[in-house]
């Protein structure tokens, strides 16, 4: 089950109240994990920020799933239940941007002999960043969990998560509680978006997506492209052919819904989190979306480069795609995307700028589908 409305989670947390100017915020401040255990429990404390300091937090965006199963966690030193798919983002948030901080063994006990003088075990070592997040967060690297990264006096991770950070039983900010989500969103250095755990096609969905976005030409669908580069497009799609082996049917399958590739690609993109465009509309404030599956990231514009190609087979063909497969291909919802787009229009002309989420966003608010895409979502 997921809900708009947020649980009462929160009600043993004493807040401290909020500058009522509207210039301040609340943060969850995440400590590094101390063990390669992924269900260590979850500690941290709330602080404030002024809005107008640099702004190093992210913000974390999620569907809280059923609030009847539930999790502990430690906030400011309080043990305090929230739904388990909230307490799951946290945790694999803290394995992505935070290095774990092992202790430092005692001097006395490395001349111990026998098993109890072994070291405890290092945490698996984290995924390397994609150069996007890297590139992202090159001023503040601290907040990527990097392989071969000292462990000790890790920084903690501070997030904005409206659960935790807003005060349910303060009416006025309860009352306020999009306004809040809206600032954080707007200042945060990154919203994630948390999708859940992973299952058994996660990881070919994240290698399709990864993949097709690095061959796919960076002004695909951009005004103009299609006659410049008419080899990019469908038919021909001359780009797909290192990725093209993704798609292959393998030998002795006859459903073409059996297929590996379609599997994992509808899996993803049927994920409960993209089917709420409510939930994407906010999203649409934030500087740069990304959205985070298990303990791998991917961007926000990723996922419409492969909506737009996905688009693309699917309305024309391709030489190198399976025609099996191409009355199959499926999209994000396209009340979904239409939300999310228009919120960003919205935001693109208030402020006057082009926030970094997106470089290349006229390839899909461009394509000559996003007419048919707004007149169907008002149906």
């Amino acid at each position: 089950m997921s809900i708009m409305a947020p649980p009462e989670a929160a009600t043993s947390i004493r807040y401290r109240p909020l500058d009522r100017s509207g210039s301040e915020i609340r943060l969850l401040e995440l400590q590094p994990a101390t063990t390669n255990d992924i269900n260590e429990r979850v500690v941290c404390r709330l602080v404030h920020e002024r809005l107008s300091d640099p702004s190093d937090f992210i913000g974390l965006s999620a569907l809280y799933g059923d609030i009847t199963v539930t999790e502990t966690i430690f906030v400011n030193g309080a043990a305090i239940s929230i739904p388990v798919h909230l307490a799951q983002a946290l945790r694999y948030m803290r394995v992505v941007f935070l290095a774990a901080a092992l202790p430092t063994p005692d001097a006395s006990m490395t001349d111990l002999q026998g098993p109890a003088a072994m070291p405890a075990p290092l945490p698996t070592p984290p995924k390397k960043a994609p150069g996007w997040l890297r590139s992202l967060l090159k001023n503040v690297r601290h907040m990527i969990a990097e392989q071969g990264a000292p462990r000790g006096g890790t920084p903690p991770l501070r997030i904005w998560l409206d659960l935790l950070c807003i005060n349910g039983r303060d009416a006025r900010e309860e009352s306020e509680r999009r306004a809040h989500m809206a600032r954080a969103y707007r200042h945060a250095k990154m919203v994630v978006g948390w999708l859940g755990l992973k299952d058994s096609t996660s990881d070919l969905a994240i290698e399709i997506i990864k993949a097709w976005d690095k061959c796919m030409p960076l002004t695909f669908g951009e005004p103009g492209d299609r006659e410049a580069h008419p080899d990019d497009y469908a038919p021909v799609l001359q780009w797909m052919g290192p990725v093209a082996h993704l798609s292959n049917i393998p030998e002795g399958i006859t459903d073409p819904r059996e297929v590996p590739s379609y599997k994992a690609i509808s899996e993803f993109l049927n994920r409960p989190y993209f089917r709420n465009a409510w939930i994407l509309d906010d999203m649409g404030k934030a500087r740069f979306p990304a959205f985070l599956l298990g303990d791998d990231i991917v961007s926000w514009m990723q996922i419409l480069r492969l909506n737009r190609v996905n688009e693309e087979i699917k309305d024309h063909g391709a030489d190198m795609f399976p025609d099996e497969l191409r009355p199959l291909l499926e999209y994000l919802p396209l009340g979904s995307v239409y939300a999310f787009l228009k919120e960003f229009d919205n935001r693109q002309r208030q402020d006057g700028v082009t926030p970094a989420m997106l470089t290349t966003t006229s390839s899909v608010r461009s394509s000559s589908s996003m007419t048919g895409m707004r007149t169907r979502s008002r149906q």
